[in-house]
């Protein structure tokens, strides 16, 4: 008959215990800091927009216009009445797409509303 041995428990004292606890608790803490940190960089860089659209002079909102933070009121009101121009708001670091079909098929649409001139008429 063959003898199996068991696997001994691990035996810690307490000093090895505390600093495991320590450890993991520290590990938190920097990675909460870090989540933050990263939270903070991620709502400054969605909330720098820039807004490429014609000028809508009715709420005083001109093109190429820059918003940090938040929208004031009266862009807020040109959104609620427009619903196109939420679109015309691109990110600073996207400036460069700003010329491509989609935000000038987006532009001539939004013109030619804002002149009452729908479905090119």
């Amino acid at each position: 008959m063959e003898v199996i041995e068991l696997a001994k428990p691990v035996q810690k004292n307490e000093e090895d215990i505390k600093n495991e606890i320590t450890e993991e608790v520290n590990n938190e803490i920097i990675e909460e800091g870090n989540n933050e940190i990263k939270e903070e960089k991620k709502v400054e860089e969605n909330l720098q927009k820039i807004y490429i659209g014609p000028t809508i002079a009715a709420f005083s909102l001109q093109e190429n216009s820059i918003f940090v933070n938040e929208y004031p009121f009266n862009v807020q009101e040109a959104i609620k009445k427009y619903p196109l121009t939420e679109k015309l708001f691109i990110n600073v670091e996207d400036l460069k797409s700003r010329n491509n079909e989609y935000y000038r098929t987006l532009y001539n649409t939004l013109n030619n509303e804002l002149r009452g001139n729908i479905n090119g008429i």
